[in-house]
Protein backbone atom coordinates (compact mmCIF):
# COMPACT_ATOMS: atom_id res chain seq x y z
CA UNK A 1 0.00 0.00 0.00
CA UNK A 2 1.44 3.33 -1.04
CA UNK A 3 1.06 6.54 0.89
CA UNK A 4 -1.25 9.03 -0.76
CA UNK A 5 -0.68 12.74 -0.47
CA UNK A 6 -3.56 15.08 0.39
CA UNK A 7 -4.38 15.87 -3.25
CA UNK A 8 -4.54 12.19 -4.14
CA UNK A 9 -6.73 11.40 -1.11
CA UNK A 10 -9.06 14.24 -2.05
CA UNK A 11 -9.24 13.04 -5.68
CA UNK A 12 -10.00 9.47 -4.60
CA UNK A 13 -12.75 10.67 -2.22
CA UNK A 14 -14.22 12.68 -5.10
CA UNK A 15 -14.18 9.53 -7.25
CA UNK A 16 -16.00 7.59 -4.52
CA UNK A 17 -18.67 10.30 -4.23
CA UNK A 18 -19.15 10.27 -8.00
CA UNK A 19 -19.50 6.47 -7.90
CA UNK A 20 -22.19 6.78 -5.23
CA UNK A 21 -24.12 9.31 -7.30
CA UNK A 22 -23.77 7.49 -10.64
CA UNK A 23 -24.01 3.89 -9.49
CA UNK A 24 -26.30 4.07 -6.45
CA UNK A 25 -28.40 7.23 -6.25
CA UNK A 26 -29.27 7.59 -9.96
CA UNK A 27 -30.51 3.98 -10.40
CA UNK A 28 -32.67 4.26 -7.29
CA UNK A 29 -34.08 7.50 -8.67
CA UNK A 30 -34.89 5.81 -12.02
CA UNK A 31 -36.62 2.92 -10.27
CA UNK A 32 -38.61 5.31 -8.08
CA UNK A 33 -39.79 7.23 -11.14
CA UNK A 34 -40.79 3.99 -12.86
CA UNK A 35 -42.73 2.74 -9.85
CA UNK A 36 -44.45 5.93 -8.73
CA UNK A 37 -44.59 8.38 -11.63
CA UNK A 38 -44.22 6.87 -15.06
CA UNK A 39 -47.16 5.72 -17.10
CA UNK A 40 -46.10 3.30 -19.86
CA UNK A 41 -46.59 4.35 -23.47
CA UNK A 42 -48.61 2.51 -26.05
CA UNK A 43 -46.92 -0.70 -27.07
CA UNK A 44 -45.19 -0.95 -30.42
CA UNK A 45 -44.83 -4.71 -30.49
CA UNK A 46 -42.74 -5.39 -33.64
CA UNK A 47 -40.29 -2.53 -33.11
CA UNK A 48 -39.95 -2.90 -29.35
CA UNK A 49 -38.54 -6.42 -29.51
CA UNK A 50 -35.83 -5.39 -31.95
CA UNK A 51 -35.03 -2.29 -29.92
CA UNK A 52 -34.86 -4.34 -26.73
CA UNK A 53 -32.34 -6.75 -28.26
CA UNK A 54 -30.26 -3.90 -29.68
CA UNK A 55 -30.16 -2.18 -26.30
CA UNK A 56 -29.14 -5.40 -24.54
CA UNK A 57 -26.30 -5.94 -27.03
CA UNK A 58 -25.12 -2.34 -26.62
CA UNK A 59 -25.29 -2.67 -22.81
CA UNK A 60 -23.15 -5.79 -22.93
CA UNK A 61 -20.61 -4.16 -25.27
CA UNK A 62 -20.21 -0.88 -23.36
CA UNK A 63 -17.29 -2.18 -21.27
CA UNK A 64 -15.37 -2.82 -24.49
CA UNK A 65 -16.06 0.76 -25.57
CA UNK A 66 -14.84 1.94 -22.16
CA UNK A 67 -11.55 0.06 -22.60
CA UNK A 68 -11.00 1.79 -25.94
CA UNK A 69 -11.76 5.25 -24.50
CA UNK A 70 -9.53 4.50 -21.51
CA UNK A 71 -6.59 3.53 -23.75
CA UNK A 72 -7.00 6.67 -25.85
CA UNK A 73 -7.09 8.87 -22.72
CA UNK A 74 -3.99 7.18 -21.27
CA UNK A 75 -2.10 7.53 -24.57
CA UNK A 76 -3.02 11.22 -24.69
CA UNK A 77 -1.85 11.64 -21.10
CA UNK A 78 1.46 9.87 -21.81
CA UNK A 79 2.01 12.07 -24.87
CA UNK A 80 1.48 15.16 -22.74
CA UNK A 81 -1.56 16.42 -24.62
CA UNK A 82 -3.57 16.68 -21.39
CA UNK A 83 -1.48 19.36 -19.78
CA UNK A 84 -2.09 20.29 -16.19
CA UNK A 85 -3.79 16.99 -15.38
CA UNK A 86 -2.39 14.91 -12.55
CA UNK A 87 -2.44 11.12 -12.52
CA UNK A 88 -5.07 11.20 -9.77
CA UNK A 89 -7.31 13.52 -11.79
CA UNK A 90 -6.85 11.29 -14.85
CA UNK A 91 -8.12 8.39 -12.73
CA UNK A 92 -11.16 10.49 -11.77
CA UNK A 93 -11.86 11.40 -15.40
CA UNK A 94 -11.59 7.76 -16.48
CA UNK A 95 -13.89 6.78 -13.60
CA UNK A 96 -16.49 9.37 -14.60
CA UNK A 97 -16.49 8.02 -18.15
CA UNK A 98 -16.90 4.50 -16.83
CA UNK A 99 -19.68 5.49 -14.41
CA UNK A 100 -21.52 7.31 -17.19
CA UNK A 101 -21.38 4.21 -19.38
CA UNK A 102 -22.68 2.04 -16.54
CA UNK A 103 -25.44 4.53 -15.80
CA UNK A 104 -26.43 4.53 -19.46
CA UNK A 105 -27.30 0.84 -19.05
CA UNK A 106 -29.88 1.84 -16.44
CA UNK A 107 -31.20 4.43 -18.87
CA UNK A 108 -31.49 1.73 -21.55
CA UNK A 109 -33.65 -0.23 -19.12
CA UNK A 110 -35.68 2.88 -18.47
CA UNK A 111 -36.28 3.27 -22.21
CA UNK A 112 -37.14 -0.41 -22.54
CA UNK A 113 -39.71 -0.05 -19.77
CA UNK A 114 -41.25 3.02 -21.37
CA UNK A 115 -41.60 1.23 -24.70
CA UNK A 116 -42.80 -2.14 -23.42
CA UNK A 117 -44.42 -1.30 -20.07
CA UNK A 118 -42.85 -4.49 -18.70
CA UNK A 119 -40.87 -4.18 -15.47
CA UNK A 120 -38.95 -7.35 -16.40
CA UNK A 121 -37.22 -5.49 -19.22
CA UNK A 122 -36.01 -2.83 -16.79
CA UNK A 123 -34.79 -5.55 -14.44
CA UNK A 124 -32.71 -7.20 -17.21
CA UNK A 125 -30.78 -3.98 -17.69
CA UNK A 126 -30.56 -3.40 -13.95
CA UNK A 127 -28.91 -6.77 -13.45
CA UNK A 128 -26.39 -6.04 -16.21
CA UNK A 129 -25.70 -2.59 -14.74
CA UNK A 130 -25.35 -3.90 -11.19
CA UNK A 131 -22.75 -6.41 -12.38
CA UNK A 132 -20.78 -3.64 -14.11
CA UNK A 133 -21.21 -1.39 -11.07
CA UNK A 134 -19.57 -3.97 -8.83
CA UNK A 135 -16.72 -4.40 -11.30
CA UNK A 136 -16.36 -0.63 -11.83
CA UNK A 137 -16.57 0.45 -8.20
CA UNK A 138 -13.45 2.48 -7.32
CA UNK A 139 -11.25 0.72 -4.81
CA UNK A 140 -8.18 2.12 -3.15
CA UNK A 141 -6.14 -0.85 -4.44
CA UNK A 142 -7.13 -0.02 -8.04
CA UNK A 143 -6.35 3.65 -7.44
CA UNK A 144 -2.91 2.89 -6.01
CA UNK A 145 -2.13 0.45 -8.83
CA UNK A 146 -3.10 3.10 -11.39
CA UNK A 147 -0.91 5.71 -9.65
CA UNK A 148 2.03 3.31 -9.61
CA UNK A 149 1.64 2.32 -13.28
CA UNK A 150 1.30 5.90 -14.47
CA UNK A 151 3.96 7.43 -12.20
CA UNK A 152 6.69 7.53 -14.89
CA UNK A 153 4.40 9.59 -17.17
CA UNK A 154 3.16 12.38 -14.95
CA UNK A 155 2.82 14.01 -11.60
Amino acid sequence: MITLDDKQKKEFKKTIMLAVSFLLIAPVMYLTIIIFVLQPAAQLKPAQDILLYILIIVALLLPIAHKIVRKVQIINFKNGSQTGMTIASLYTVLSIINFAMVESIYIFGYIAYILTSEMFNYLIFSIIAICWSVISWPRRVKFEKFLTEMEPYGK
